[in-house]
Formats: structure tokens, C-alpha cells, sequence
């Protein structure tokens, strides 16, 4: 799909959205979330439960 690397790193959205969500084709992400607050704050039961309460909520591929 791409030359290399670097083409893969600095697609643009419209050329992401043309050529793989358009024609249905599968991407993997890396690092889109690794500066998310909620990485670090979803690891404290004590927030979750002070966010969220006693819902339920399912986790698809956790691992412990």
C-alpha cells in the first residue's frame, strides 16, 4: 500500500479515508492513544467506580 515506513507515518486523512476506509481494506493503528490521560486513570478502580458506578461495562481483549 505504502513505499515505506515513512509514506505510512505522514498519510494525509482524505488519502487514509480514499484508499483504505473507502474500499474497505484493514489498517492498524500504533500510538494514537498513547498520550490519552485515561490510560493511566482507567487503571484506579477507585476512578472508574467514582466515574461510572456500579454499570456495567464490557471489556472486549482484556488482559490482566
Amino acid at each position: 500500500m505504502y513505499a515505506n515506513k515513512k509514506d505510512a507515518l505522514n498519510v494525509t486523512f482524505k488519502s487514509f479515508m480514499s484508499n483504505n476506509i473507502r474500499k474497505h481494506l484493514p489498517a492498524g493503528y500504533n500510538h494514537l492513544v498513547k498520550d490519552w490521560k485515561a490510560l493511566e486513570r482507567w487503571r484506579d478502580p477507585r476512578y472508574l467506580l467514582d466515574k461510572i458506578g456500579e454499570e456495567f461495562v464490557e471489556a472486549i481483549g482484556y488482559m490482566k
